[in-house]
């Protein structure tokens, strides 16, 4: 038996409706990203049910366990049947999580089982997102389309900081105000996506396409499929690890940023979710604008490289002021440009990558999209205790200087892969003559 939103496009759609579609497949991950959101009332969520800062690292290592198995578990079904087969359901189980939030958690136990739920639906709408973003971005606009795409978790941190300093005080500090917020704003996205959404038919997901006026091409592996397949390349294993150390101290930020302000900067917890946000508001410009240039100069690493450079100073400027009770106006400044570069340096990346998949095949765009998510996830279940424990212990500033060489990191990655550095892609070139191919870099 058919469902009413499992629609099948038969040709490739061009201009205001390949737009509207990645408008929604956007908006989709938003609200998913934005349904998990816990950093802006985490201090009051700590105070009500008694719970340390190591007991919530065991709860944040358990839900990306989850959130990995969810992105893992449902990109193959993702990649066979279509996007939206597994998109729309998850939407809704991630919405009735938010209510449960509100509604269950009166305790640790409550918590750790709502949030695990969560975390295992919001990983498949990745999985299922991130195809659609690639089905429907050619390469001559794919790292401005992830951009919008990353509107999805950035776009949700600074959402939810926003939606928190603004109304939070209104209700008393009621933590539980904000999961009726975000529950009620949920449904009404779900039922739109699910109106809205479409899948590319088959025999048209499968073929490479480099803008919207030129000729498809099928992908030079295009029988190969599946998650074995997207970690039998070494490229593969290569950007994800560098990216995932890249993120360490997005990490931090996007769990921790409102703790870290109360506790190390001392801002109270009110102000801390306000000064959040500005980290996630020029992150999400930046995002754009970086797409743009590098899909309009198509040089996604020299982009890169430039905001892993920029991050660096700021991180240790920011960094270096702990215990000082920095103003208001210096915090905004240093959160503000901090998100910036890690802005430039992440969008040019996303593109990259997936051009990278597309290379190898068209039927793996999902599962390598979940193969990522499972690598960052797991860096999260390896590091939270410890970093739980060293910020019990010592306070955040060592992990926060630890995560400064991970940006180094990154930016040696980029240094020494073999891809050119001042190569662009021509459309008019067939797909093995482009920078991610056998010849150029060795499996």
């Amino acid at each position: 038996m058919s469902v009413f939103y499992l629609r099948e496009l038969d040709h490739y759609p061009v201009g205001r409706r390949r737009y509207f579609l990645l408008f929604v497949a956007v908006l989709a991950t938003m609200i998913a990203s934005y349904e998990a959101q816990i950093a802006p009332v985490l201090p009051l969520i700590m105070h009500e049910i008694s719970m340390d800062k190591e007991t919530y690292g065991i709860v944040i290592m358990a839900t990306v366990v989850f959130s990995a198995l969810g992105a893992i578990a449902f990109a193959p079904i993702c990649d066979k049947h279509g996007r939206t087969a597994v998109l729309v359901p998850a939407l809704f189980g991630t919405a009735l999580c938010v209510f449960a939030m509100a509604v269950v958690v009166h305790s640790v136990a409550t918590l750790f089982v709502v949030r695990a739920i969560l975390a295992f639906i919001e990983g498949a709408v990745v999985a299922a997102s991130a195809g659609l973003v690639r089905d429907f971005s050619p390469r001559m606009g794919r790292a401005a389309a992830y951009a919008f795409w990353t509107f999805g978790p950035v776009g949700s941190n600074f959402l939810a900081a926003f939606i928190a300093g603004s109304t939070l005080e209104y209700f008393h500090n009621y933590w539980q105000s904000q999961f009726y917020i975000a529950g009620g704003i949920s449904v009404v996205v779900a039922l739109f996506v699910m109106f809205n959404v479409a899948d590319l038919a088959p025999e048209v997901r499968h073929r490479i396409m480099h803008s919207e006026d030129s000729s498809a091409q099928d992908s030079h592996a295009g029988e190969k499929q599946g998650m074995l397949d997207a970690a039998s390349h070494w490229r593969v294993w290569w950007m994800t690890l560098g990216i995932t150390f890249f993120l360490m101290l997005y990490f931090v930020v996007q769990q921790f940023g409102p703790l870290i302000l109360v506790e190390v900067y001392g801002f109270k917890a009110e102000r801390a979710a306000y000064l959040s946000q500005y980290f996630w508001l020029l992150n999400l410009l930046t995002l754009v604008i970086a797409g743009v240039v590098s899909d309009r100069l198509q040089l996604r690493k020299i982009v890169s490289f430039i905001g892993a450079a920029l991050t660096i100073p700021v991180a240790v400027i920011w960094i270096s002021l702990a215990g000082t009770h920095p103003s208001d106006t210096t915090m905004i400044v240093l959160m503000s440009l901090l998100g910036g570069a890690f802005g430039i340096a992440y969008c040019p990346w996303m593109a990259w990558f997936s051009e990278a998949l597309e290379d190898i095949s068209t039927h793996i765009q999902a599962s390598g999209w979940a193969l990522w998510t499972f690598v960052t996830r797991a860096y999260v279940v390896c590091t939270v205790v410890p970093m739980t424990y060293v910020a019990q212990k010592y306070g955040w500033e060592p992990w926060m200087w630890l995560t400064v060489g991970g940006v180094a990191f990154y930016g040696a990655c980029i240094i020494f892969s073999k891809t050119p550095w001042l190569t662009r892609e021509d459309p008019n070139v067939p797909t093995e003559a482009h920078v991610f191919v056998p010849e150029t870099i060795p499996e």
